[in-house]
């Protein structure tokens, strides 16, 4: 199912992924930080947290074949769904919470002067990444007017057709607008998660929008996935899941 790699790009994006990172961090530091000692605190505090990130895109992984497994079944239920939530946003709070705390750190040991000279390099580099993860969305919308075609060839009745074909498409708009929203705010070199020495209020807000904007895309999934179920046979599920 096509709602399987979505989430796999999403939380590429905000688990152990990049969320409260700042890209290349450790090369900005061994070029701007100017005392030697400082230096090498930071680059150990980041090779840590590198480690820690393998840890949890481990943990995101299983919870991907959780969600697989559910997303494929025609007897999965609400609370299947809402607990298996539950995983997602513990996963990705404490990977968030990791990546703020390795910035909070840095920022103790890196001067106002060296931070502001590192995030001039890292702008210069966010239009880069920018285009890789837009090509990456273009072809995740491909694969949603795939699921839409095979929908459009496995369901016989019209209208439960239409009807199926409708929710892709308001899970697909629902997505797409989300992600890309967490995208812009990643790729805004003025971000808060760039901020030098940036309150504890600031970040928890900044969290809280990311996570309200995936939670509205799972939610979307899970009336998909159920509609799907309605309006679909046994036997054309396997044609339409």
């Amino acid at each position: 199912m096509i709602w399987a790699l979505a989430f796999t790009i999403l939380l590429k994006l905000l688990g152990g992924g990049t969320t409260f990172v700042v890209p290349k961090l450790d090369n900005y530091v061994k070029k701007h930080v100017v005392d030697d000692t400082r230096k090498k605190e930071v680059l150990i505090m980041l090779k840590v947290a590198k480690k820690e990130r393998k840890a949890t895109l481990k943990t995101d992984k299983k919870l991907l074949k959780k969600l697989r497994k559910l997303s494929e079944s025609r007897t999965s239920t609400q609370s299947d769904f809402d607990l298996l939530y539950e995983e997602v946003l513990q996963s990705d709070t404490k990977s968030q919470n990791a990546n703020i705390k390795v910035n909070q750190e840095s920022q103790k040991i890196v001067t106002s002067d060296e931070w502001s000279t590192i995030m001039t390099d890292v702008a210069k580099n966010l239009d880069k990444t920018d285009k890789k993860r837009t090509k990456t969305l273009k072809k995740v919308e491909k694969k949603f007017v795939k699921w839409q075609n095979n929908i459009k060839k496995g369901i016989s009745d019209v209208d439960k057709r239409n009807k199926a074909v409708g929710a892709v498409e308001e899970l697909k708009i629902v997505y797409l607008k989300n992600y890309k929203m967490i995208q812009e705010e990643m790729m805004n070199k003025n971000s808060i998660m760039y901020k030098y020495k940036a309150s504890e209020s600031e970040i928890m807000n900044l969290q809280k929008e990311f996570m309200e904007l995936v939670k509205e895309i799972y939610d979307t999934n899970t009336r998909t996935h159920f509609k799907l179920v309605e309006l679909s046979t046994p036997e054309e599920w396997k044609k339409v899941k």
